[in-house]
């Protein structure tokens, strides 16, 4: 399930940021293997992209690509949020404190992002070079007239064979993998950092929003020169035996790319590329947040630790969950029951072996009613507001949480 909801949230993003990913892919081909001002320029910057490819292709040509670039989101996102969200379940990213491990972060995003880069190669090889084929007076690239995805993958299969549908997967997967490394890290611990310290906590998703903001700007900046090469390498013609005929690898592609057009040139498109990353970035994780608090396992609700989510009923150490009709019912070993009925009510059963070793709001469990208003300070409070307040650790959007002590 994880996995669905990893590629559900791509093709959410994917749909608005694609006409971007088109003005990237044409900005990133313009001047291929000439010296700057030695080629025509159509594509002065974003706007002008826009108006050109309007005027000249008509206002569709902006979501060319959109059925493989829907598919690949689906496929890519759908295994690296999904591997890295696995990780997370069996506690392979967070510490003690259920703080997120940076460098353990940053190594499966790497690893989540490879494997989706190796998994969705043939749906980016698709992708770009619908997006570069243009009309004539605007073309830039090789012009590969491919009419749609079907009729892509089928020549590309009779030309190249099987495997050549992942030629150029390399360069993906490396791409991918420092993208996905540097997006996610970021977004984690940005959200984490600002979930802790009490900031931008007015909306549940605000915190998301903001630190995807903060990912896309990590991924842009990371990513671009993969980016391009990666686009080279895809829309570069090929020969007989499916070898590339303007660049061996990703070694030849960058040597090229900087001695004949310059080292800036592994940054062409970097402004369509942010403007896409922002919102792709942004929706995709904000989307990813929301699948995933709306997500059940076998229509049940799902219990958490620090480690893992495990589907109701759960058997821990120490711990029993169960959810026998409409409420939660939780048992520890400790001696006490803990009745949830989902929303706003909990009621808390302790037995005699939590006699005389509860204070708080619960009360003092020892058969003596006077005693059962008493501060964290040891006074006793003349209101229930007062109690509250001395025993309450953090505000939860102006409601007062529950608490309980075991001394």
């Amino acid at each position: 399930m994880d996995f669905v909801v990893g590629g559900l949230a791509g093709v959410g993003a994917g749909f608005f940021s694609n006409p971007f990913d088109v003005v990237k892919t044409r900005m990133q081909l313009q001047g291929e293997m000439r010296a700057k001002g030695q080629h025509a320029v159509h594509y002065k910057n974003i706007p002008h992209a826009m108006y050109t490819i309007v005027k000249h292709d008509g206002l569709s040509a902006l979501q060319k690509g959109l059925v493989p670039a829907l598919w690949f989101q689906l496929v890519v996102n759908g295994v690296r949020l999904g591997i890295y969200q696995h990780a997370d379940n069996y506690g392979l990213l967070r510490d003690d404190k259920n703080n997120t491990k940076f460098v353990n972060s940053l190594f499966f995003g790497f690893v989540a992002g490879m494997t989706g880069g190796a998994v969705g190669s043939p749906l980016q090889l698709v992708k770009t070079q619908l997006m570069s084929y243009s009309s004539k007076k605007i073309a830039v690239g090789t012009q590969h007239g491919h009419p749609g995805t079907v009729y892509a993958f089928t020549r590309l299969y009779k030309e190249n064979g099987f495997f050549g549908l992942w030629r150029g997967a390399h360069g993906m997967m490396i791409r991918n993998s420092t993208g996905s490394a540097s997006q996610i890290a970021a977004y984690a611990m940005c959200k984490e950092w600002m979930d802790n310290n009490n900031l931008f906590q007015q909306s549940k998703y605000l915190s998301a929003f903001v630190a995807s903001n903060i990912g896309a700007v990590v991924k842009t900046i990371t990513l671009t020169p993969m980016d391009v090469i990666m686009t080279r390498l895809y829309n570069q013609s090929v020969d007989a035996h499916g070898k590339g005929l303007m660049y061996i690898g990703i070694v030849d592609c960058a040597r090229k790319i900087t001695q004949t057009e310059g080292l800036m040139a592994l940054y062409k498109g970097i402004g369509p590329s942010y403007l896409r990353q922002a919102p792709h970035t942004v929706l995709l994780l904000v989307f990813w947040d929301m699948l995933k608090d709306l997500q059940k396992i076998d229509g049940s609700l799902v219990f958490r630790n620090s480690k893992r989510r495990i589907p109701i009923p759960a058997t821990l150490p120490g711990i029993r969950v169960s959810m026998p009709s409409d409420h939660v019912l939780v048992d520890l070993d400790a001696g006490i029951t803990l009745k949830w009925d989902t929303n706003d009510v909990l009621l808390v059963e302790g037995s005699v072996l939590v006699w005389n070793k509860t204070e708080g709001l619960c009360g003092t469990l020892d058969g003596n009613p006077e005693d059962d208003m008493i501060t964290k300070e040891g006074i006793v409070a003349k209101t229930k507001s007062v109690l509250f307040d001395s025993w309450k650790l953090h505000d939860f959007e102006g409601k007062i949480p529950f608490l309980f002590h075991l001394t």
